[in-house]
């Protein structure tokens, strides 16, 4: 009954008093089960459930973290870091001046009309859309960041030569066009590949501060390079130095990534050939260390050690000998006794 009760009320059964309660049922009492007026909890403090979390851990996310111990971070950042952030914005400085200037350098320098220089010149940045997404999940999946950020920029160095040393003795459409399709591939490599690479050059806890470093830097990067790109163009009267000064950035890309790809296989061989004596060593402590446990532990010397502990098939063919005989020997007492009478 006192369940029942209880259930009508809508009151706490089993006495449990976190339940909610309506607060229309303010004027009528709560019976526990066995019949007796069971007072009403307070209503909870829910003051706290939206107060601001802080935390004192540097770099997390509710965390704050003070100006000197940003700066003392940065500079703790390794030169690996620094020097991608050299090859990032040398790249931008190619490929955004390029992408800025490109309609009308298809106009001026290879007589293009204004539309069609402009459509040429979206070419590249619609076919970057459409392949981050793929080269990203490539980098997810096989890594390489920097191999593909190398031969990004290796096929970007290629467009510009060409369209700097060889597309205005042919003034082919085609060629232009082709020279943008590779651009579009360039640019898709690069920025799928280039970030993967400065996120993991950081300690995790500065991984935000080092991208609003290289956003910074970028942006920087996009306004004084066109500038000086448009300078040149006044003073020569003609894009081609500056089309000279985007090749030059490019090769000094690929030079960079080289070097740095080449000095971490070196440091990789060198700390796989000391790692892999450190190893050998290791284990032959290890092997000398159980054989001496092993001899200490046995009572036998080591050439008269004790013989392996018997298997369950052997214990059970013993067993079965020994049955064996005593039946034999049961059955021998019986004839003897025969004979005997």
């Amino acid at each position: 009954g006192g369940g029942g009760r209880n259930g009508e009320g809508g009151g706490i059964g089993d006495g449990v008093e976190s339940a909610a309660i309506p607060a229309a049922d303010t004027s009528r009492p709560i019976l526990n089960r066995e019949g007796s007026v069971q007072q009403r909890p307070p209503a909870p403090n829910r003051s706290d459930e939206y107060a601001p979390h802080t935390s004192n851990n540097e770099g997390s996310g509710g965390g704050s973290m003070s100006i000197s111990q940003i700066v003392t971070g940065m500079g703790k950042f390794s030169s690996f870091y620094w020097t991608m952030i050299l090859f990032l914005t040398s790249y931008v400085a190619a490929s955004g001046a390029w992408n800025n200037f490109a309609a009308d350098i298809y106009v001026e320098h290879f007589g293009l009309t204004s539309i069609d220089a402009g459509k040429l010149n979206s070419v590249a940045t619609a076919l970057s859309v459409l392949l981050c997404p793929f080269i990203g999940l490539y980098v997810d999946r096989h890594g390489k960041s920097l191999w593909i950020c190398l031969v990004g920029s290796t096929l970007m160095a290629g467009s510009h030569a060409v369209l700097c040393f060889f597309a205005h003795n042919y003034h082919s459409h085609m060629l232009l066009m082709a020279c943008e399709l590779v651009m579009g591939v360039a640019q898709a490599m690069v920025q799928a590949a280039i970030f993967p690479v400065l996120a993991t050059a950081v300690p995790p806890h500065f991984v935000s501060t080092a991208m609003g470093i290289a956003g910074a830097l970028m942006n920087l990067t996009m306004v004084v390079f066109p500038f000086l790109t448009g300078v040149i163009h006044d003073q020569t009267g003609s894009y081609v130095d500056s089309m000279m000064v985007f090749v030059l950035q490019d090769v000094f890309c690929i030079v960079l990534l080289s070097m740095v790809i080449g000095r971490r296989a070196l440091a990789r061989s060198g700390a796989g050939g000391e790692e892999g004596r450190e190893q050998a060593g290791g284990r032959r402590k290890v092997a000398r260390r159980e054989e001496e446990a092993r001899s200490s532990a046995s009572p036998f010397p080591p050439q008269l050690a004790a013989p392996p502990p018997a298997t369950s098939e052997v214990v059970s063919r013993q067993a079965e000998r020994k049955h064996q005989r005593r039946f034999t020997a049961i059955l021998q007492e019986i004839q003897d006794d025969t004979d005997s009478q």
